[in-house]
C-alpha cells in the first residue's frame, strides 16, 4: 500500500462536483479515495481549503 498513486487517479477523484448532492458526493469521494489507497498510510488529507478548491465547492460544504 505504500506505493505512489498515479496523478491521474487523484485528479479524477478530486475533480469538480455536480451541483446536486455536494455534501454526499464529497463524503463519498473522500471515503473512496481512502478505501482505494490513494493516500499512503499516515498521509494527511489536503487542507479543507485545498479540498474545497479541488472539488469546486465552498468550505462550508
Amino acid at each position: 500500500m505504500g506505493e505512489r498513486v498515479p496523478h491521474r487517479a487523484r485528479s479524477a477523484m478530486f475533480a469538480p462536483l455536480d451541483q446536486t448532492g455536494r455534501v454526499e458526493a464529497v463524503t463519498r469521494r473522500l471515503v473512496d479515495a481512502i478505501t482505494l489507497g490513494l493516500f499512503a498510510d499516515g498521509e494527511q488529507l489536503p487542507t479543507e481549503a485545498e479540498l474545497a478548491g479541488q472539488f469546486g465547492v465552498s468550505t462550508v460544504t
